[in-house]
């Protein structure tokens, strides 16, 4: 009995990799924030500060546009924004069966996919994103608004 049970899960763990597509994610499971948060330390390229946290979020919304942020942070102080809502990280995208390909404007045939799965996104790299917490949320406005702050001064 023990065999004929262990054969049978062996066929069905085998039967779910037969190269079967996808089922289309739909609009409404990816229309909200995702994001990925992570310790990493470096030194940013840009301020020549160290940093040694890294924060990236994906928003998509239902006119298929959305937004990506990018954040260094040392001890939870903001290093720098690569990009975010409000500087050149705005994107289009389209969905095809899992996944989701992200056109950011301005780049011509540039772009990069996420795959969807299980509730969470994953890039190429591979980071995975999760739904955020209205507190992210929060704090990745607060940054946001940060950045725009530092930026006037330099302009």
């Amino acid at each position: 009995m023990m065999i004929v049970a262990g054969a049978f899960a062996f066929m069905a763990c085998s039967n779910n990799d037969n190269g079967s597509v996808a089922p289309e994610v739909s609009p409404a499971e990816i229309q909200k924030q995702w994001i990925c948060d992570y310790a990493e330390e470096g030194i940013d390229p840009l301020m020549d500060e160290p940093y040694n946290r890294t924060v990236m979020a994906y928003e998509f919304f239902a006119d298929g546009t959305g937004y990506f942020e990018f954040y260094t942070l040392y001890d939870d102080h903001l290093v720098r924004a690569t990009a975010t809502r409000n500087f050149d990280g705005d994107f289009t995208y389209t969905i095809s069966g899992n996944t989701i390909t992200i056109q950011f404007n301005g780049e011509g045939e540039g772009g990069w996919d996420l795959k969807y799965a299980n509730g969470r996104l994953r890039d190429i790299f591979p980071n995975t994103y999760v739904p955020s917490t209205p507190e992210q949320q929060a704090e990745l406005l607060k940054w946001c608004q940060e950045w725009d702050e530092r930026v006037e001064e330099f302009l």
